[in-house]
């Protein structure tokens, strides 16, 4: 079978793509490879699959690379004229199917975004062209209900759909981790510094949390806006002690291993929180907003972390410091809960096992 998989670029497809991918390439498929690629994935699957760059950035709003974009993709599609077509995030989904092609299309709808968060003119615009472009669409991924829910609502068409547990988690890379006692309570902020996940509130409480409790420590990814940026070198002059800044990794997994809670004040239209998954596979509570979808359904309040309302400072000081406060053992509990949540509901062979499900019934039922 012919696949075109497409893709924004090696830091969403390798931390949650790869092991899907790599079960299509093991099954003898004959795939092409299309998003903004770099080395890293070049080199992984050369002489696997054909690898395509687009070149055109995912995030601009000038009208002229979009349109780029999608005669670029289109080419690709007429070119290659593949049996299945497999796209990820906003764009991908959307600008491939603008037009009638000749193969199954399952789109995955990793969450609204931005987009949706409020009323305007994108979110008109973003509309429709959903509405436009799922007519071509066979089958629709969604991560949670409530995005399945929105898309009704407006109306998108959705021929038929899977509701998946996000983009799941690799349990053997994300192995159970258990904590140890450390003097301080380490806090980890892994998400972009952006409005969004929270992090304007993230900083005004930790001077906050820091009046009660001054052993403990914050650390970023040092990635996002460049406002948040600038206040968070500006809170670590403050606090040198307190505050940790790295880059970005893919080997993020150390970085759970080494923080006794995962922080995520999220608001953002995701649609089930990756960082939370992840820490929770490696046994670490978390906080996380309880009024938003993508975050809510990964907590049990009190068994697995503690949750906090969106944009709320206070909240977000109340729960930091219950963190701080409570013992080894019941973090220990709460990971240990978290874990095995995880295993039942989150696996990555979850997603994997439904995605094979739809390909081998629709491909089928389009054979016949």
């Amino acid at each position: 079978m012919k696949i075109l998989f497409i893709d924004n670029n090696e830091r969403s497809l390798f931390p949650f793509r790869k092991e899907f991918l790599d079960r299509l390439i093991i099954d003898e498929n004959e795939i092409l490879l299309a998003g903004n690629f770099a080395e890293k994935a070049i080199n992984e699957y050369a002489n696997k699959v054909r690898v395509v760059t687009l070149g055109v950035s995912l995030k601009s709003i000038n009208p002229f690379k979009n349109l780029a974009y999608i005669f670029k993709v289109k080419k690709l599609i007429k070119e290659f004229k593949p049996d299945l077509m497999l796209t990820y995030t906003v764009k991908p989904n959307i600008f491939p199917n603008l037009f009638k092609h000749d193969c199954v299309s399952i789109a995955n709808i990793t969450g609204l975004g931005r987009v949706f968060n409020k009323k305007g003119v994108l979110n008109i615009l973003a509309t429709f062209l959903y509405r436009y472009s799922f007519r071509n669409v066979s089958h629709v991924m969604f991560q949670n209900e409530h995005d399945k829910e929105v898309f009704l609502s407006k109306k998108i068409p959705v021929h038929s759909c899977s509701v998946i547990p996000g983009s799941g988690v690799n349990l053997k890379t994300f192995s159970y981790n258990e904590l140890t006692k450390h003097k301080e309570t380490r806090f980890l902020f892994p998400s972009r510094a952006i409005k969004t996940k929270g992090m304007k509130y993230m900083l005004k409480a930790i001077p906050l949390v820091l009046a009660n409790h001054p052993e403990a420590t914050f650390s970023f990814l040092q990635e996002g806006e460049k406002g948040f940026e600038r206040k968070m070198k500006k809170l670590q002059k403050e606090y040198p002690n307190n505050i940790f800044i790295s880059s970005f990794t893919f080997g993020i997994v150390s970085k759970y291993q080494e923080c006794d809670f995962v922080v995520s004040p999220s608001f953002h239209n995701e649609g089930v929180s990756n960082v939370l998954i992840e820490s929770l596979a490696v046994g670490r509570p978390i906080i996380t907003t309880k009024d938003n979808y993508g975050c809510k359904i990964t907590l049990k309040e009190g068994l697995n972390g503690f949750g906090v309302k969106s944009k709320d400072v206070n909240s977000l000081v109340s729960a930091l410091n219950k963190a701080c406060d409570s013992s080894l053992e019941e973090r220990i509990k709460m990971g240990q809960f978290g874990r095995k949540l995880v295993e039942k509901e989150f696996s990555r062979e979850l997603v994997i096992s439904e995605y094979l499900r739809v390909i081998d019934f629709l491909v089928n039922k389009r054979k016949k």
